[in-house]
């Protein structure tokens, strides 16, 4: 059954064409497509459902925008949409939805560091019961192809990374997202780079580099802290365990990396990184007791549901 079938009237439909590219200096905004669809008479009456199809969407000095719409500590600069689609609907007192989208020249920084990719977002399964309630989803999926980035001691001109997220949650009152994540990459350079691991000597670097790597994990993310923990990750050399804090500019991470019979254990702390050879499990299980705990949670967040 339809969307419209089921809701009993025919949507009501929304275009704009413009026959050339529109573009000003004021808000350097460039539409080539834009199509809204709406189910029964919106918006004279409440609007049970609705879709949006958008293309050709060019975006650019969007660091000038409120700091309050901004992704918390990043710092967006320009975007190229190509395609996107988005759609919702509510009933049984949720709304439901789903949304996807093809990018270009995607580019913001943080700090240091600067990124740039193109890539394909898909999110489905959404939904949401309204104020008081998480914002949850049970399927998205992240394609970056190619990504490059700069940052201290760090230049990579193109990498390719997939990521799968599930069980995804996010709490408006504490700006925290939780979720499960497989993360797929062509090798783990640039992430130890983030990840604050550097200086090492060359032959342990390549050890290091995990090509074709995959990684299984959590993630909990807020803006006063991000928590990263690597249940497993294998490549075509080593695997890895371990766990990866940031609070505010200073990083943490406990992490072990295995090549039978070798192994090699990696601890980041703020301004050093430091190596031990041969590490074993009771080394891991050592320095992520090390690790900054959790603060406490946010006292608003209490209030928060985590039914659907």
């Amino acid at each position: 059954m339809s969307m419209n079938d089921q809701y009993g009237a025919s949507p009501s439909r929304l275009g704009v064409r413009p026959s050339s590219e529109l573009a000003t200096a004021r808000n350097n905004l460039v539409i080539s497509t834009l199509e809204l669809r709406f189910t029964r008479a919106f918006p004279f009456s409440d609007p049970r459902a609705f879709s949006v199809d958008l293309g050709g969407l060019e975006l650019v000095e969007l660091e000038r925008l409120p700091k309050s719409l901004r992704p918390g500590q990043w710092r967006p600069h320009s975007a190229y949409i190509g395609r996107a689609h988005a759609s919702l609907a509510w009933g049984d007192g949720a709304a439901s939805g789903s949304a996807e989208t093809e990018f270009r020249e995607l580019s913001f920084s943080q700090g240091d560091w600067s990124f740039r990719q193109n890539g394909k977002l898909s999110v489905q399964d959404v939904r949401w019961r309204g104020p008081g309630y998480k914002l949850k989803s049970y399927g998205l999926k992240l394609v970056l192809d190619p990504v490059s980035m700069r940052g201290p001691h760090t230049h990579i001109d193109s990498w390719r990374l997939r990521l799968e997220a599930d069980q995804i949650a996010y709490a408006p009152v504490a700006e925290r997202w939780t979720s499960d994540v497989v993360v797929a990459g062509e090798d783990a350079r640039p992430v130890l780079s983030l990840l604050g691991v550097r200086d090492l000597p060359p032959r342990i670097s390549n050890f290091l580099a995990m090509p074709n790597v995959r990684v299984r994990g959590r993630l909990d993310l807020s803006p006063e802290r991000q928590d990263v923990a690597v249940e497993r990750g294998e490549s075509n050399t080593i695997d890895v365990r371990g766990r990866w804090i940031r609070e505010g500019e200073q990083s943490h991470a406990a992490l072990l990396f295995r090549a039978a019979p070798f192994s090699l254990g990696v601890e980041v702390q703020p301004g050093d990184t430091g190596v031990q050879l041969f590490a074993s499990d009771a080394w891991l299980r050592e320095r992520l007791e090390r690790l900054p705990k959790s603060a406490p949670a946010h006292p608003a967040a209490g209030g928060e549901k985590t039914s659907d």
